[in-house]
């Protein structure tokens, strides 16, 4: 784990820094559980609880009516889970509204299947696979018919990622049920299997994830910040295709397109770009003169409106100039 997140962290090194963001994601939950998987090894962040089903050796001796239980395990699970799940839906391209309901239901999926010593503990472990099966629909299903529409190459290694993701996630209710659940195997045996599906769903997950969209930029996903994608087409994050009228901005021509700051859009381009913005219920047109004001006019305008506007560098995609735009 640790090995893994240092090599991510100089290998995000060499990417510009505004395509960092599945770096830093990934980053983030194998440091997470590095550490807890520190705090195992040091023998602390545990629990002794009293268990339900004695475990009976082969020789027919129980050893104990107590089992110890990580729980820093599940401190791991509940931090980095939605990180690894937000790997993923961001390459699906899917709205923020369906990203945060998966979230939520992959967290009742980890609390749910926490600590419950009495036979209580069925019950929430049902509660557990339900959501987690709600989390396999969204995940498979929904945002695997996103994918699609980004492309071919995206879906391909969406379909790939997330199919191997929840097919090893598939295996943790299994561990679960026959260590803490219902104590057929002893804590070392326990410790084993949990290991191996975190090192298949984390570092290999993560080697997977980063070298698979090394290709694409995040315009492609509708997460790209423009001041470090300059040059790159925008996208439209619903249908995966460009917008022909924001790429014309950039390279310096006449669009329809809106302006204003309030509309959250800028001018690119040259000193006589004309625009159009929609302000006091009008429509207008007008260009910036070289001394940084945009004049704008049409019907119905209003001779005491002024406006905020800034000019996009092209080279950087950052804001270099503001300007006040007045009628005329």
């Amino acid at each position: 784990m640790a090995f893994t997140a240092v090599a991510f962290s100089i290998w995000a090194y060499f990417i510009p820094r505004g395509q960092r963001i599945f770096h830093y994601i990934t980053i983030a939950l194998l440091a997470t559980a590095s550490v807890a998987y520190f705090t195992m090894a040091s023998n602390l962040g545990s629990v002794h609880i009293n268990v339900q089903y004695p475990f009976i050796h082969h020789s027919g001796v129980t050893n104990g009516r107590t089992r110890q239980i990580f729980y820093v395990r599940y401190v791991d699970w509940v931090i980095t889970t939605p990180l690894l799940l937000l790997d993923i839906l961001l390459i699906s391209g899917l709205p923020w509204s369906n990203i945060l309901w998966i979230i939520f239901l992959d967290e009742v999926m980890i609390v749910t299947g926490a600590l419950v010593k009495s036979s209580y503990k069925w019950g929430y472990y049902t509660f557990a696979n339900v959501a987690f099966l709600l989390v396999v629909y969204e995940i498979v299903w929904v945002g695997r018919r996103n994918a699609r529409i980004l492309g071919e190459d995206v879906h391909k290694l969406y379909i790939g990622i997330s199919v191997f993701t929840m097919v090893i996630w598939t295996l943790y209710p299994i561990a679960w049920g026959v260590s803490e659940g219902a104590n057929i195997i002893a804590s070392d045996s326990e410790a084993v299997f949990y290991g191996i599906l975190d090192v298949l769903a984390k570092p290999v997950f993560g080697i997977w994830i980063l070298w698979g969209h090394r290709r694409f930029g995040l315009n492609r996903f509708g997460i790209a910040n423009p001041r470090y994608t300059a040059g790159l087409p925008i996208m439209d994050k619903d249908r995966g295709t460009e917008l022909p009228e924001q790429n014309a901005q950039r390279h310096g021509m006449e669009t329809p397109a809106a302006v204003f700051r309030d509309r959250g859009s800028y001018p690119a381009g040259n000193q006589t770009q004309k625009m159009t913005g929609d302000a006091s219920g009008s429509s207008r047109t007008g260009s910036r003169g070289t001394d940084g004001t945009y004049h704008m006019n049409g019907a119905g305008s209003n001779p005491d409106d002024n406006y905020e506007l800034n000019h996009m560098d092209e080279a950087t995609g950052g804001v270099v100039q503001s300007g006040v735009g007045a009628n005329q």
